[in-house]
């Protein structure tokens, strides 16, 4: 994870995980549980076969990455805790690639698909976080337009000092 995410280098409190049953959780995550660094978190969820599985973990750090919805949702644990939890073995839930860069996604994706066995999935960021999508998509939008705005501001400034200059 260190390698491929910034998350690590996010902490907002505490640290980075260890290993064992430890946690690092968003802090909006952290906060609307109730948790703090130091308080055990009880993780539930469903093994492969359907039964039900519950791993305790102590939570070791918190990050701040300033994307809401991380921040909200993630929760990341060694994956050795996991497994022996929720009785993986060395199966996973999912992988995840890192691609040279973002406009490669879609074809990594389609590639990766192709050769994935039954029903497995290959999906871009775009598919998983289409909120995250959107709000970038409209963070672009916006700058647009306070970019057309100074432009426009700088403009009119520009032409009132030739103007006033050729009236005098």
């Amino acid at each position: 994870e260190q390698v491929l995410s910034r998350l690590p280098s996010l902490v907002a409190a505490g640290r980075y995980l260890g290993g064992g049953a430890e946690a690092y959780a968003g802090k909006i995550l952290a906060r609307n549980i109730g948790a703090s660094v130091g308080d055990q978190i009880v993780i539930l969820g469903t093994t492969a076969t359907g039964g039900m599985a519950a791993l305790a973990v102590t939570l070791v750090g918190t990050f701040s990455s300033g994307a809401t919805e991380l921040d909200r949702q993630l929760i990341e644990v060694p994956y050795a805790a996991v497994a022996d939890a929720f009785e993986m073995s060395d199966s996973a839930h999912a992988i995840v690639v890192r691609t040279t860069s973002v406009e490669r996604a879609d074809a990594v994706a389609d590639a990766l698909g192709k050769q994935l066995p039954g029903n497995d999935l290959a999906l871009t960021w775009r598919t998983l976080l289409p909120d995250l999508h959107q709000a970038i998509l409209f963070d672009r939008a916006s700058s647009d337009v306070v970019y057309g705005v100074l432009t426009a501001v700088v403009t009119i400034g520009v032409l009132n000092g030739f103007l006033m200059t050729v009236f005098e």
